[in-house]
């Protein structure tokens, strides 16, 4: 009898496998880098969605899957709507879409690209993490694009992670109560 295998679109890895992966592809190829972690974002994302919204079982696919044709179906979709609901910042938006940016770029190009490319690096530069850790890349516009990319993928996910177990900045952990039916 043959074993089957999860659906690798469907089953989820575990929380730590998540982590683990992500930490991996700090030395990953580049291209791997940021589609991947542009993945994960994008479903710690729609996470956050899940959690705060009410979404019937039966209305699943109409909301997160749909070929592409559901309301949140895309990563652009998920991040206009975090920030219209006031789940995330202007700053994490726009970090949020030079992400997209950034993976819609590797995905798609014909070309081999590379976090070096002066296109993808600029849109890198960008990211907030510049100025909110100046102790990392004291020079803007010398940062190093892959790390600046990869560390804020890692803030995005970590954070909101934190954010659905609990656990505040300080490290206390404050008991989230589950949303009313």
């Amino acid at each position: 009898m043959r074993e089957k295998h999860p659906n690798p679109l469907k089953k989820r890895p575990t929380e730590d496998q998540q982590v683990d992966v992500l930490l991996s592809l700090r030395k990953a190829p580049d291209h791997m880098l940021a589609i991947t972690a542009a993945a994960y974002v994008d479903y710690a994302l729609e996470m956050v969605f899940r959690e705060r919204m009410r979404i019937d079982k039966s209305e699943e696919d109409k909301v997160f899957e749909g070929g592409g044709n559901a309301i949140l179906a895309t990563t652009s979709a998920k991040i206009t709507l975090a920030y219209a609901a006031r789940y995330i910042e202007k700053r994490s938006r726009d970090d949020l879409r030079i992400i997209n940016k950034v993976r819609n770029l590797f995905a798609h190009s014909m070309h081999e690209l590379n976090f070096k490319h002066p296109e993808i690096a600029a849109h890198c530069r960008k990211l907030s993490l510049v100025q909110r850790r100046s102790d990392m890349f004291p020079d803007a516009a010398t940062a190093d694009a892959r790390s600046l990319y990869w560390n804020t993928c890692l803030d995005f996910f970590t954070a909101w992670q934190f954010q659905r177990r609990g656990i505040q900045e300080d490290g206390t952990i404050q008991h989230v109560a589950p949303l009313d039916e």
